[in-house]
């Protein structure tokens, strides 16, 4: 059904767009129902919460392993920017912590837990993402947003959130991310951008207008510097961090990342929060973890693994000003656009 019954959703000098009904006649049988994703809850032998990692009895003793389970331990995952080795992929991973097999406590923001029997076999592993307080970027954002504040007294700060879900046409988020669009437009009164178009071919060329105001040939960027990074590049993030704002980028899907495919990516994290290098390593070596066509990692969907980590900066920063942006690509690069109605449960 049509969202109002004007012919064109533009009609302007130069510009109309007709009003097409995403359920027409001419469609409608090529309309296939949402994409339902059950991830494997029955298989999260470990839980984390408050900054613990609990070991989950209450699952083990009803799986195969309840018998042959013996410990488990975890490693930290992190990009520390004061290492030679500096790229865009670079990851670096701790020791393994001591054995436990009922909690341990944790400081990092990224960590991988693996599980082992009896015999010292690895059974189990899995993944978890922790926004947590970082004392020294808040030293220097707390000094930014109070010199903001004495050169910009009359200014108001607003939060800025942007979550973007890669290839999904107006039309296609009506057919399949009703939530979404409901809580937007009706809880939030959210102001929809009624022809709001691409720029060019694909997402890096149609974002970078988004966050840099330029088309991607005024950066200046083009296909002969592939392997240099975007480090000096004024991206919109840089323009909040200045003001004292506290920042955030993640991407899933590695692989396919707007900065890093066929491109130089970033030698320096581009903002406070940033979940390349934990994404990477999810990626590399642990296949075992990934169901459900490598949408799922063990018992959470990737994309909401992300939501929720955004959600959690979110809420950490709540009494602080805070930019972030969150972009994902992996349900609709799968070949079949309703699998973006899994995006649309993970939203809420």
């Amino acid at each position: 059904m049509k969202t109002n019954t004007e012919a064109y959703l533009v009609e302007i000098p130069g510009c109309r767009i007709p009003n097409l009904d995403p359920f027409d006649i001419s469609v409608r049988h090529l309309i296939k129902p949402a994409t339902i994703r059950t991830c494997l809850t029955d298989s999260n032998f470990t839980y984390v919460k408050n900054m613990t990692i609990y070991v989950n009895w209450s699952v083990i003793k009803f799986s195969n392993y309840h018998s042959t389970f013996s410990n488990c331990t975890f490693q930290s995952i992190d990009r520390p920017e004061n290492d030679p080795g500096l790229s865009s992929d670079f990851v670096k991973v701790s020791n393994e912590s001591k054995r436990f097999n009922t909690s341990i406590r944790y400081d990092s923001e990224f960590i991988r837990v693996k599980c082992f029997d009896i015999t010292d076999k690895l059974m189990y592993t899995n993944f978890y993402c922790t926004v947590i307080e970082k004392p020294d970027s808040e030293r220097r954002k707390t000094a930014l947003q109070e010199s903001s504040r004495k050169k910009h007294p009359n200014i108001e700060n607003f939060n800025v959130l942007l979550i973007g879900i890669d290839s999904v046409s107006r039309l296609n988020s009506i057919r399949y991310m009703n939530k979404t669009r409901s809580f937007l437009l009706n809880t939030l009164n959210a102001t929809e951008l009624i022809g709001y178009n691409k720029v060019a071919d694909n997402t890096f060329v149609n974002i970078i207008p988004m966050i840099a105001g330029k088309f991607v040939e005024e950066l200046p960027w083009d296909e002969s510097m592939i392997h240099d990074p975007f480090d000096e590049y004024q991206f919109i993030w840089k323009d909040f961090a200045s003001r004292g704002y506290r920042t955030l980028f993640v991407e899933d899907a590695p692989e396919m990342a707007m900065f890093d495919f066929m491109k130089g990516g970033f030698k320096h994290a581009p903002t406070d929060y940033y979940n390349r290098h934990f994404a990477l390593t999810m990626e590399e070596g642990n296949e075992d973890v990934w169901f459900d066509d490598h949408q799922c990692i063990v018992d959470k969907l990737e994309t909401k693994l992300y939501l929720d980590y955004v959600r959690d900066f979110v809420a950490l920063m709540k009494d602080k000003p805070h930019f972030g942006f969150s972009f994902m690509t992996r349900l609709t690069h799968t070949g079949s656009i309703e699998d973006v109605g899994a995006a649309d449960d993970s939203l809420f």
